[in-house]
């Protein structure tokens, strides 16, 4: 790509700027995140392999597993692209800013994979929850039906998204307002999906679980019904609306809350299958040994002491 110098004002200098200041930002914000969410993958799985292989599920640690592949590949994909742009064009602001807006090969594929890793991720989060609503509710079809629907819905528009947000020339890139309508419905029915299954996961385990500490239920139900999850649609979906360049910021965001929300449903659920074995294990340990209460009563039929000595009638030894 020739470096071709344009003679612009200073307002659209510092447009071009602020365009590439927040997209070096959301590269860094990004890797932190993928830190954070890779010891909280490391810790899920030594969780789950540290427990009995009975009590293993094949299918959560696939989605684990899987979650944390998509999420790598989707931070490589934008790294490598950000590196093409701020290193191999990285001149000036506007050869930056022409490389990665060049509608090319490069900026294609970014976009596919970004979208199509987004996708898969969505669709698995929302199996997840979904099952464990199921789960929750007694295996009860007729309790997921409607945010089944909407699952199904959201990874429509998503598709329809994808490809109408495919970059058709370099004056059609970046302006966010253009792929509202598909963004948006597909926002919508994400997170319809995991606010029906959120109140169904929060009402079954205040109508029906344990009386606990209400410290431990909070966080049972945040956990188990993935809260912070739909807290984090809510305000998304609050700053796409506006149009905000804070959107970009919480789409990093809300990708990775997405990816850590079942992550650590199945480390709590591993955890818990620990506990109740361990606490299993101590009930049989106590069944086949006793403590010894009660071993120094003496007996009514036998007189012999304890320090071996023996009483002869009509003689004490002493």
């Amino acid at each position: 790509m020739q470096a071709s110098r344009l003679n612009l004002s200073a307002d659209d200098k510092g447009v071009i700027i602020d365009w590439l200041d927040l997209t070096l930002n959301r590269m860094i914000l990004q890797a932190l995140l993928h830190g954070l969410y890779t010891g909280i993958v490391t810790v899920t799985l030594w969780v789950i392999y540290s427990s009995p292989k009975r009590l293993r599920s094949t299918f959560l640690c696939t989605i684990i597993i899987t979650l944390y592949f998509l999420s790598t590949i989707a931070l490589g994909s934008g790294w490598a692209f950000g590196r093409r742009g701020f290193i191999e064009y990285g001149n000036n602001c506007q050869t930056i800013y022409a490389a990665l807006l060049n509608n090319g090969p490069s900026l294609r594929a970014y976009y596919l994979i970004i979208d199509i890793a987004g996708g898969i991720s969505t669709l698995l989060v929302d199996l997840t929850i979904i099952w464990r609503c199921w789960v929750l509710w007694e295996r009860q079809w007729r309790v997921i039906f409607v945010p089944i629907i909407c699952a199904i819905g959201s990874i429509t528009m998503q598709m329809l998204s994808t490809f109408h947000s495919l970059p058709d020339g370099i004056n059609e890139v970046g302006h966010f307002a253009a792929e509202i309508d598909w963004s948006l419905l597909y926002i919508l029915l994400m997170l319809a999906t995991t606010l029906m299954c959120t109140s169904l996961i929060v009402y079954r385990i205040v109508r029906h679980a344990r009386r606990t500490n209400a410290s431990i239920k909070v966080i049972e139900m945040l956990i188990e019904s993935s809260a912070i999850y739909s807290l984090s649609l809510i305000v998304y979906l609050a700053l796409v609306s506006k149009n905000s360049e804070s959107s970009y910021y919480a789409d990093t965001i809300v990708t990775y809350v997405k990816a850590i929300a079942p992550t650590l449903l199945v480390g709590r659920i591993s955890a818990h299958a620990n506990a109740n074995r361990r606490r299993e294990q101590m009930v049989a340990m106590w069944a086949n040994h006793p403590p010894l209460v009660g071993c120094f009563r003496e007996d009514g039929t036998d007189n012999r002491p304890d320090d071996g000595h023996q009483t002869v009638p009509g003689k004490e030894t002493v």
